[in-house]
């Protein structure tokens, strides 16, 4: 039998990121995600999923290099790389976690679309 494939996923503690790295660890890869600000949740995905959860803020070039120097550190050769993390580019060019807000027309249609 191969080694394991090995997998970085950024934004891995909730939604599609969660999903993905449950996806990976069901396909028994080694799994490493990263994360901002919900540790409760990155700690459940650990626990749910044996995936490693790293604290990383992928707008910061320097929270990136430190990551992967940590990676590297540990001898950790990746396969695979999901840049699912979500950052926008505000007005004055500044990068931020920000969210866009949907605008009342696009929550309207979503909330009369079928079940």
């Amino acid at each position: 039998m191969s080694a394991a494939k090995t997998v970085l996923i950024t934004g891995g503690s909730r939604g599609i990121g969660a999903a993905t790295v449950r996806r990976f660890a069901e396909a028994d890869w080694k799994v490493y995600f990263t994360y901002i600000s919900n540790q409760a949740a990155a700690t459940e995905m650990e626990s749910a999923t044996g995936a490693h959860a790293m604290l990383c803020d992928v707008g910061s070039e320097t929270e990136i290099m430190a990551t992967m120097a940590l990676l590297d550190g540990d001898g950790v050769v990746l396969d695979a790389l999901v840049n699912n993390a979500g950052i926008t580019q505000g007005q004055n060019g500044a990068w931020s976690r920000s969210r866009p807000q949907p605008s009342k027309k696009s929550a309207a249609s979503t909330s009369s679309a079928p079940p």
